[in-house]
C-alpha cells in the first residue's frame, strides 16, 4: 500500500508540474469571489459510491447544478457564489439524500459529505445542516465574516469609509498596524501590512503605488468579507500577508432592499480638554461644528426567475467641520507687526503674511534682533470636508452550462486635507475617482470539469491640489516657535488603468481535484510626487528667520529638484497548478506550486542614466533587473482524526512572494532628473540653482 501511495503522490507532483508549465503563459486564476463545494459520497460500510448524481442548488436563486461522482465516490462544484445550498444525491440501491442548508463562503473548500441508506430510490432522507462544517479538507486558515457581521461593524464614514476590512482586526493572527509601519488591513502573521492582497469579487483591487485597496465598497453590498491568513492554496499570491477579499452580493428569486442612514454630530460627541481650555479662553467661539451624514440603499431581485438576477446599491456620504484641535505657539498681533517691520526682504515678509497669530500673550517674550516679541498660545481647528457618492450594480445570468456575471462599482470622492494653519490658501484638496468593471463566465463542460473565466478594466485616480498652485510659499518651522509647520503639503498625482484577465480549470479525478490557470495584469500609471516641492526650512530661532539668515538645522532644510514625474506601466504574469488528494475519507493533502514573474515599472529604465557613476570591477549602474525564479511551492495537509466531521488537525508550508510597491522607485529617480538639495548643495554649486539664493550666514 505504502508503494501505491508513493507512486500517486509522485504522479500528482508530475502533472502539477506539467499543468504549471503548460499553462505558465495562459490568463489567470479565480480567487475571492467565489466558493468550491465538495465531498465524498460513502455507503453504510464506508465504501466509496461512484456514478451518484449529485444536485446542487443555491437555495436563494434556485439555480441548480446536476455532475456524478467519480470511481473514488467524490464530487467538486468549484465556483459557487456564497449563500446555502442544498445537496440532492441519487444513486441506484440507496435512499434519495437531501441536505440542506449547506453554507458555502468564498475562498474556501467547502464540505458536503454524504452517507447513503440502503433502499428505493422513492424513498428520501431530508436532513439539515445547521452549522458550518469544520474544514477537514483544507489547510488554508481562513476568518469568514458575513453580511450580518459586516451590517453590526459600528464604523462610521472617514476612515475607510466604515469599510468591513475594519474586521480584519478581529481576527486570530492579525493586530493593528504597528507604530512606525504604514499600509492598510493591519499586519497579519507578523507581516508588515503593506504586504496585503486584496480583491473585489474576484479581481485585482490593489494600489500600485503605496499598495492598499483602490476601491471603496458600500458596506450593505457587501455579502461576505473573508481574511485569509496563513497556508495559502497555490490559487493565491501577489503578496505574502493577508488575503483581503470583498464579495458583493447578487440578486434572488425575491425581491429585497434595505435603506440605512448614519448620523454623528457635535451634539453625540464629547469634547477634549485641549478644545474645552480654547473654549474657555475665548480661543475658539464654541464646540467646533462637525456634521456627517451617511445615506444609502440596496434593492435586488428576479429578472427572470432562477435564470436573471440584479442587485444595485448606493451610498452618499457628506462630512463637514472642523477637526480635532491643534495646539500653536505664534506671535500676538501685535508681535506680528513687530517681526514684519524687520523683515531683511520681501519674501520673509511674505511669508509672515501667512502666519496665523495668537489672542493673547500668555507666554514669556522671545528676542528678536534685541527686541521683545510677545507670543501666546493659539488653539486652531482646521476644516473637515468629505463629499462622496458610491454606487454597485450586479448582475447575474444562467444561461445552459454558463454561468454570466457582470460588476460595476463607482466611487466619487473629495476630501479636504488640513495643516496646522488658520490660512485656508494652505488645505489642500483630494478628489478621487474609482470605476471599476469585471465580467465573468463560469462554463460546467461536465460533471469533472469547470472552467472559470474573468476580465476586469478599473480606473483609479488621485491627487492632492495646492490652492496656491505653482506659486506656494516654502515651510517653515522654528524652534522658538514651538516647532510648528507653516505652509503648504507636496502636490501629487496618480492616474492607475488596471487591465486583467484570469482563467481557471477545475478537473475532478477518483481521489484528485486539480485546479491549475495563471493570471495577467497590465498597469498604465502615470504618476507625479516631487517629495519637499515647496521647500522645507528650519531655524533654532525666529531671529534668522525675519533676517533670511542660513537655516542654522541645514540636516532638515531641504527642497526637492526636477522632476516628480514617473511612469509606472508595468505588467504581472502568475500560474499556478493545485492538487487536493483525498488519500481516504479522513486525510486530504493540499499540493500546490506557483509562479510569480513581473517585469520593472516603465521609468525605471531611467536608471540607466546612472551609468556615469560606474566605477569598472568595483561597481556598473544599469536599468533593474527583474526576478525570474519566483516559484513557491504550497504542501498541506487536513486531517479528521475522528471521521465525524467535528474535529480537525491542519498543517502545511508555503513560500510566498511580495511585490515592490512603486513608492521606492519613483522617489530615487537619478540625480539628473531629481535630487534634494540642502543649502549646501544648492548654494555651493556652480552656476546656481535657476531661483537659489544664497542666504546670509548667521553672526558666529
Amino acid at each position: 500500500m505504502n508503494s501505491k501511495l508513493n507512486k500517486n503522490i509522485r504522479a500528482s507532483l508530475l502533472l502539477l508540474a506539467a499543468a504549471l508549465i503548460l499553462f505558465a503563459s495562459s490568463s489567470a486564476f479565480s480567487q475571492g469571489t467565489t466558493g468550491s463545494l465538495r465531498g465524498q459520497i460513502l455507503d453504510p460500510s464506508g465504501a466509496a459510491v461512484s456514478g451518484a448524481s449529485v444536485t446542487v442548488t443555491n437555495q436563494n436563486t434556485g439555480v441548480a447544478l446536476t455532475i456524478q461522482t467519480t470511481s473514488a465516490g467524490t464530487y467538486a462544484v468549484p465556483n459557487l457564489l456564497p449563500g446555502e445550498y442544498s445537496i440532492n444525491v441519487e444513486a441506484k440501491g440507496f435512499k434519495t439524500l437531501l441536505k440542506k442548508g449547506i453554507n458555502v463562503v468564498s475562498n474556501q473548500e467547502n464540505v458536503g459529505d454524504a452517507t447513503l441508506e440502503v433502499g428505493g430510490a422513492t424513498e428520501t432522507i431530508e436532513v439539515s445542516s445547521d452549522s458550518q462544517e469544520v474544514q477537514t479538507t483544507s489547510s488554508q486558515i481562513n476568518n469568514n465574516y458575513d453580511s450580518k457581521s459586516i451590517e453590526d461593524l459600528p464604523n462610521s464614514a472617514g476612515t475607510l469609509n466604515g469599510s468591513p476590512l475594519n474586521l480584519a482586526v478581529l481576527a486570530p493572527n492579525v493586530i493593528a498596524t504597528p507604530g512606525g509601519t504604514t499600509g492598510i488591513g493591519g499586519a497579519v502573521g507578523g507581516t508588515r501590512p503593506r504586504d496585503n492582497n486584496f480583491t473585489v469579487d474576484g479581481v485585482d483591487d490593489n494600489n500600485l503605488g503605496v499598495t492598499g485597496n483602490n476601491a471603496t465598497v458600500i458596506p450593505d453590498a457587501v455579502s461576505e468579507f473573508v481574511l485569509t491568513t496563513n497556508q495559502f492554496s497555490a490559487e493565491y499570491g501577489h503578496s505574502a500577508g493577508g488575503q483581503f477579499s470583498l464579495v458583493t452580493k447578487t440578486g434572488t428569486n425575491n425581491f429585497h432592499g434595505s435603506g440605512e442612514w448614519y448620523n454623528q454630530n457635535r451634539n453625540y460627541n464629547s469634547v477634549d480638554n485641549l478644545t474645552k481650555a480654547a473654549i474657555a479662553g475665548g480661543t475658539i467661539p464654541g464646540n467646533p461644528a462637525f456634521d456627517n451624514n451617511r445615506f444609502g440603499g440596496t434593492f435586488g431581485g428576479p429578472i427572470i426567475k432562477n435564470k436573471l438576477f440584479i442587485f444595485g446599491a448606493y451610498e452618499y456620504t457628506t462630512l463637514h467641520g472642523e477637526g480635532a484641535a491643534t495646539a500653536l505657539v505664534q506671535p500676538t498681533s501685535a508681535g506680528l507687526d513687530s517681526l514684519k517691520a524687520m523683515a531683511a526682504d520681501p519674501e520673509v515678509l511674505g511669508l509672515l503674511n501667512t502666519f496665523p497669530v495668537a489672542p493673547v500673550a500668555d507666554l514669556d517674550p522671545i528676542t528678536v534682533n534685541g527686541q521683545a516679541i510677545p507670543v501666546g498660545n493659539l488653539v486652531i481647528t482646521s476644516p473637515l470636508f468629505q463629499r462622496e457618492h458610491d454606487a454597485q450594480v450586479n448582475a447575474d445570468y444562467t444561461w445552459g452550462r454558463h454561468q454570466l456575471g457582470a460588476r460595476f462599482l463607482f466611487n466619487q470622492e473629495n476630501f479636504i486635507l488640513p495643516v496646522n494653519n488658520t490660512n485656508p490658501l494652505f488645505n489642500q484638496t483630494e478628489p478621487i475617482h474609482n470605476r471599476k468593471i469585471a465580467l465573468t463566465d463560469v462554463w460546467t463542460v461536465n460533471s469533472t470539469l469547470v472552467n472559470d473565466l474573468r476580465v476586469q478594466y478599473s480606473l483609479f485616480t488621485e491627487a492632492t491640489v495646492n490652492p496656491c498652485g505653482n506659486s506656494c510659499p516654502v515651510d517653515v518651522t522654528i524652534a522658538d516657535l514651538g516647532n510648528n509647520t507653516n505652509g503648504p503639503s507636496d502636490f501629487s498625482d496618480q492616474k492607475q488603468n488596471t487591465y486583467q484577465i484570469l482563467d481557471t480549470v477545475t478537473w475532478s479525478h477518483g481521489k484528485h481535484t486539480f485546479k491549475f490557470g495563471g493570471q495577467y495584469n497590465h498597469f498604465i500609471y502615470p504618476q507625479f510626487f516631487l517629495s519637499r516641492s515647496n521647500g522645507d526650512y528650519e531655524y533654532n530661532s525666529t531671529q534668522e528667520f525675519v533676517n533670511d539668515l542660513l537655516p542654522s538645522q541645514p540636516g532638515r532644510t531641504l527642497r526637492g529638484a526636477g522632476t516628480g514625474s514617473f511612469l509606472g506601466t508595468q505588467s504581472a504574469f502568475y500560474a499556478f497548478a493545485q492538487d487536493d488528494f483525498k488519500i481516504t475519507p479522513r486525510l486530504t493533502l493540499n499540493l500546490g506550486l506557483r509562479y510569480e514573474y513581473w517585469t520593472n515599472p516603465v521609468g525605471g529604465e531611467t536608471q540607466k542614466l546612472n551609468a556615469i557613476s560606474d566605477v569598472p570591477g568595483v561597481i556598473t549602474f544599469g536599468v533593474p533587473k527583474t526576478d525570474k525564479n519566483n516559484f513557491g511551492p504550497r504542501v498541506g495537509f487536513a486531517y479528521d482524526p475522528f471521521g465525524r466531521g467535528t474535529t480537525s488537525i491542519r498543517g502545511g508550508f508555503g513560500v510566498a512572494y511580495d511585490v515592490k510597491f512603486q513608492n521606492f522607485a519613483s522617489i530615487t529617480l537619478p540625480p539628473q532628473l531629481q535630487s534634494e538639495l540642502n543649502p549646501n548643495s544648492a548654494c555651493t554649486l556652480t552656476p546656481h540653482p535657476v531661483g537659489a539664493t544664497i542666504p546670509t550666514e548667521p553672526d558666529s
